[in-house]
């Protein structure tokens, strides 16, 4: 008996942008039987038998991240993702596949730069008038 394949999501730590993405992109497009629906930092939705998406988990875990793979829904269980035609959306701030700790414009949104600092100026004395004789 064959397994059914059910869609998944690996949610994926230590992803930080557009390289990491890439690379969780190719290690599971090395699993043969998954399909890769999406990729975004922090997260992965791919399409498999059980067996399959734990190679998918072990081929990212491999490429350097952590990961997570979701329960397999259960039969007869209702989807449970978004409803057709909300808006998708990840991140804190609601940004559409934002990551949790970047707003869709890509700077953290935690970045507190350091103060400014004035370098000190030099002490600037006032002429002294030549005596006149």
């Amino acid at each position: 008996m064959q397994t059914a394949t059910a869609p998944r999501t690996l949610k994926i730590d230590g992803m930080t942008g557009d390289a990491c993405v890439q690379k969780v992109k190719t290690a599971l497009g090395t699993v043969s039987g998954v399909t890769t629906d999406s990729v975004q930092v922090g997260s992965a939705s791919i399409t498999c038998e059980q067996s399959q998406c734990e190679a998918a988990s072990a081929a990212v875990n491999t490429a350097g991240y952590k990961n997570t793979l979701s329960a397999a829904p259960s039969a007869g269980a209702p989807n449970a993702g978004p409803k057709a035609g909300a808006p998708q959306t990840s991140g804190s701030n609601g940004a559409p596949n934002a990551s949790n700790d970047r707003p869709a414009g890509g700077t953290p949104k935690y970045n507190n730069p350091a103060p400014a600092t004035q370098a000190s100026q030099p002490e600037v004395k006032p002429a002294v008038p030549a005596p006149t004789a």
